[in-house]
C-alpha cells in the first residue's frame, strides 16, 4: 500500500482517510500449520502528513482459514489489529519506519502488525474441547466414555 505524498501536498491535503484491500506480499506471513489467509486483509485508517514525518493510524482486518488445532475441524476466524506508527522522512533512527522521495510505503509496517497479532494457534472456538486422546472422538460434537488421565 503506497501513498504519493507530493500529490497530496500539491492538492493542499495533509490528511487523508483510506480503506483498501491489502495484497499480501510475503508467502510466509502466516506460518501456522494448515492455516492460510482466507482473503486479502482490509486496511482502513487515517494518514497525516507532518513537516518531517507522517503518522498512520489504521485498523487491519484479516481472516484465517484452516484446521482447528484442537479438534481439526475446518474453521475461519476474523482478527483485527491496529497500526499506529510514525514514518520518518529521514533515516537516522534505527528500527524506525521511514519514507523517501515523498513516497510512503506501508507494506512492511502492515506485515509487521499482522505478524505480531497472529494467534499462536487457530481454534474453532475458545472453549474447543478437542479430540479424545484415546478414541479420537471430537468432544465438541460427541461424548465418549473413555477414561483419560489429566
Amino acid at each position: 500500500m503506497e501513498f504519493d505524498l507530493s500529490k497530496l501536498k500539491a492538492s493542499g491535503k495533509f490528511e487523508v482517510e483510506f480503506d483498501e484491500e491489502y495484497l499480501i506480499s510475503r508467502n510466509d506471513l502466516c506460518d501456522l500449520p494448515d492455516v492460510q489467509f482466507a482473503c486479502n486483509p482490509r486496511v482502513s485508517g487515517h494518514l497525516s502528513v507532518l513537516k518531517t514525518s507522517c503518522v498512520v493510524d489504521a485498523e487491519i482486518t484479516y481472516t484465517l482459514a484452516g484446521s482447528c488445532s484442537r479438534c481439526l475441524t475446518e474453521t475461519q476466524k476474523t482478527f483485527t489489529c491496529l497500526l499506529q506508527e510514525e514514518f520518518l522522512g529521514h533515516r537516522n533512527e534505527e528500527g524506525a519506519y521511514t519514507y523517501t522521495s515523498n513516497r510512503l510505503v506501508l507494506d512492511q509496517a502492515i506485515d509487521d502488525a499482522i505478524a505480531m497479532s497472529l494467534p499462536l494457534n487457530l481454534l474453532c472456538a475458545e472453549d474447543c474441547k478437542g479430540l479424545c486422546p484415546k478414541c479420537g472422538a471430537n468432544r465438541n460434537v460427541a461424548f465418549c466414555s473413555c477414561e483419560t488421565d489429566l
